[in-house]
């Protein structure tokens, strides 16, 4: 999408709501769904459609917005006023490599309300009660030089209850361009695009609502926002307010705010004037909202907002990611080679010198298990080998290399008998192999692969644990291995005579 065709898209979306608005003026049910999300939006007389990086109350006001975080965040709200009606906000944003998610949860009670009948009789006290669930997902598209595109959406399910209860299904779309000044902003959304709501026989429309909106940073400081706004339910109105940050200490900092919100028109007073303030410490956000609705009464709004844990890096993560999936990658071939050398290596005439025709594999070991069942051959001198380990080359490859070595020693013909413990012992260790298997030594060896060769560390205990080290190298395959632990046999049976 070029930056021509957004800003076609923009004026398409936005041009038509103000006829569409003016001719359908009423009223329409749930109005708790035009309550808002956040003190720092409403001291800002609710003109937050274009706000970037505006954290999770943007679930609200635009879910583009949410595309720009970059760390976990919870919002908290709760608004007292207008004769004892609760009205609460709770959101969560979450960034991830596939996008950023979000929920919110919007509810309002009424509390109790005297019943009364067509004819003015008393009835029993009722009370109503709304709540709507948003599940959100946005993300970002980088133009380059032009600006940054953030797009997102909801998902909402809306439950409400007065006498009969009703529910319906919505969703909110909208879209953030900044530009690459990065303190430039154009918003759009839709809010509240769903079925119809029904209590009894009669099904109402939901207050859905187009907003545009642009907003601005003069000074690093001052914010600045405007909103025009074409609800469903009344005519075009516009809001607007502004924001003044100050840094008072180190991860401190406080925000005046003011703002004039049109929908109040036809209330007295200060109705449409909102104020408010906010402070921030490290993660930690308290924000206060004030609004006047004439003979109603004040609305005293608090929000509290809250960031967890560590800034997340897109790019970072995708590299991390594709780093990741290149070593399990490597990984698969590595064993997958492995596997194929093993089968070569032993399908090949690798017999030890001295044994007969009918000597395989199987006896072999079992020779190992039981070396008194060995013959005594040129000296009389017995040796232990215990299977290698390995940080890095799988167990099966080790099983290799270890056999390679208990061959080539046998093949000189040194030793009478070979053991093959499968792993050192946890209580005794070496002193307990030289116990239980009647040898006069023991090796053990560490296997790491490296730049394309394989590095052996070998270390060769006598019966008082006296230890000489060697350090074995070859080349990555199973040939290569054969020939240099062969040679490592070779030096070892001199050693030992």
């Amino acid at each position: 999408m070029t930056i021509k065709k957004f800003i076609v898209l923009f004026i398409f979306v936005t041009l038509p709501a103000s006829s569409y608005a003016s001719s359908s003026a009423g009223t329409t049910p749930v109005p708790f769904l035009k309550y808002g999300a956040g003190a720092r939006a409403a001291g800002m007389g609710n003109a937050f459609s274009a706000v970037a990086g505006g954290g999770a109350d943007m679930v609200y006001w635009n879910p583009a917005g949410i595309a720009s975080s970059t760390r976990k965040e919870a919002s908290l709200m709760y608004l007292s006023g207008l004769e004892g009606i609760s009205y609460g906000w709770a959101s969560y944003i979450m960034p991830t490599l596939y996008g950023n998610f979000g929920a919110a949860i919007q509810y309002m009670s009424s509390g109790d309300i005297p019943g009364t009948g067509i004819n003015g009789e008393s009835l029993s006290d009722f009370s109503t009660y709304d709540f709507a669930l948003a599940l959100s997902y946005a993300r970002y598209y980088d133009f380059g030089k032009a600006g940054v595109l953030d797009y997102g959406a909801n998902l909402k399910y809306i439950y409400s209850k007065i006498d009969a209860s009703a529910s319906a299904f919505a969703v909110d779309a909208g879209v953030i361009f900044t530009l690459s000044d990065n303190v430039t902003s154009f918003g759009a959304m839709m809010q509240n695009a769903g079925t119809s709501i029904k209590y009894n026989e009669e099904s109402e429309v939901l207050p859905f609502v187009v907003r545009t909106g642009v907003s601005r940073v003069f000074f690093e400081k001052l914010l600045v926002a405007f909103d025009v706004n074409f609800p469903n339910d009344n005519d075009v109105f516009p809001s607007f307010g502004a924001e003044y940050s100050l840094n008072v200490m180190p991860d401190a900092d406080i925000a005046i705010r003011a703002g004039y919100d049109g929908r109040q028109k036809d209330i007295d007073g200060f109705s449409r004037m909102n104020a408010g303030f906010g402070f921030k410490y490290t993660d930690y956000m308290f924000d206060y909202a004030f609004s006047p609705h004439g003979e109603l009464g004040n609305v005293h709004r608090v929000s509290l907002g809250i960031l967890f844990g560590k800034e997340f890096d897109r790019e970072d993560a995708l590299k991390e990611k594709i780093v990741k999936k290149q070593e399990r990658e490597d990984a698969k071939k590595a064993q997958k080679a492995a596997e194929l050398e093993k089968q070569k290596y032993e399908q090949a005439d690798n017999r030890p010198e001295g044994l007969d025709e009918n000597y395989n594999r199987t006896d072999y070991a079992e020779e190992y298990e039981n070396p008194s069942s060995m013959s005594v051959r040129n000296s009389v001198k017995s040796i232990a080998v215990v299977n290698f380990v390995s940080e890095n080359v799988p167990k099966n490859e080790l099983a290799v290399y270890s056999e390679m070595l208990r061959k080539n020693l046998y093949s000189t013909g040194a030793f009478s008998s070979i053991a093959a413990p499968k792993e050192m012992p946890e209580a005794d260790g070496i002193q307990n192999i030289f116990k239980s298997a009647a040898v006069k030594n023991v090796i053990v060896g560490n296997v790491s692969r490296k730049a394309g060769n394989l590095n052996f560390d070998l270390t060769v205990y006598d019966g008082k644990l006296n230890a000489k080290k060697y350090n074995v190298t070859s080349e990555d395959s199973f040939r290569a291995a054969n020939e240099a632990l062969r040679q490592f046999a070779e030096k070892t049976a001199e050693d030992i005579k």
